[in-house]
């Protein structure tokens, strides 16, 4: 216990000087605490798990992200504290939906999406990713074949590197496919899922992998298995976030029957994607196999 309040303390520091200096979107630490605070309170309630534990806690007491992330690597792998982990990951993807609708709630720009990376990376990865394909959209400026021969048109630098699966920011996109997939983008970061499927479904159509993998992902969430499946099988072998998710479908036996051994072989694919996830659920579903069969 003092050596978890030791480390909490050291990660609030290391980990709290780039949020609180964060002055594009809270114009004080007060105002930081204050405004999380009120959200969490909105989209979650007290869970008698946390209450009960005095080690989950002091985690949860505390206000910010990357002490979860680490909680959940220092107990990867350990099955007496599996149920643990899973109650801290369902916390820490709350906070990262406040901070995602934070900066949602902002216009967006290359030096917001440097503040974003450089305080949330670790824990947000996905809505970080996100933010910095939105940013891309708005640096792909559509042709002007009237100014210049379709020849010598060469299409501007990006400000940020951008995501190898945005096919938008690869190939031509008219202005209203843009649009509706940079909503597709805001709309599912904050979990406006019911305008997020809308959004996303014409660019998903258009074979745009990260807003296929965003339509899997939703439907998942909705219980439309189904359509969770179909979209996910398009977009897996480009996106970690669909193959992992596929491989959930094919372990749970939703949307697909279950077949441990493609479920096992698409969490693997969605850790060589970088899912951070995948290889301990590949793990699980490799021993819970094996297990089976000797009994």
């Amino acid at each position: 216990m003092y050596r978890l309040l030791v480390s909490l303390t050291l990660l609030t520091f290391l980990t709290g000087c780039a949020n609180l200096q964060d002055k594009g979107l809270f114009s004080s630490s007060s105002e930081f605490f204050h405004r999380t605070g009120q959200a969490l309170g909105k989209i979650g309630q007290p869970n008698p798990v946390v209450e009960n534990n005095a080690e989950l806690k002091a985690l949860f007491d505390q206000p910010y992200i990357d002490p979860l992330t680490a909680y959940m690597r220092d107990v990867e792998g350990d099955p007496a504290k599996a149920d643990l982990r899973a109650v801290v990951a369902e916390e820490r993807d709350r906070r990262c939906a406040v901070i995602a609708s934070r900066y949602a709630e902002k216009p967006v720009s290359a030096d917001r999406l440097a503040r974003y990376r450089a305080g949330y990376t670790l824990s947000c990865p996905a809505d970080v990713a996100t933010y910095a394909e939105r940013v891309a959209l708005l640096n792909v400026a559509p042709a002007d074949p009237v100014e210049k021969p379709v020849a010598a048109q060469v299409a501007p630098e990006p400000a940020e590197p951008v995501p190898a699966e945005s096919v938008a920011a690869e190939q031509p996109m008219d202005e209203a496919l843009r649009k509706q997939l940079n909503d597709c983008y805001l709309l599912t970061a904050i979990r406006n899922f019911s305008s997020a499927l809308e959004a996303c479904h014409a660019p998903a159509d258009a074979g745009n992998v990260r807003a296929q993998t965003n339509m899997a992902l939703i439907s998942n969430a909705l219980r439309d298995y189904g359509n969770a499946y179909r979209w996910a099988t398009l977009a897996a072998p480009e996106s970690g976030d669909a193959a992992n998710l596929l491989g959930e479908l094919y372990s749970q036996g939703h949307g697909v029957g279950a077949d441990q051994a493609k479920a096992a072989l698409w969490f693997e694919k969605a850790a060589s994607l970088g899912h951070a996830g995948a290889k301990a659920r590949m793990n699980d579903v490799v021993t819970a196999s094996s297990d089976a069969n000797i009994h």
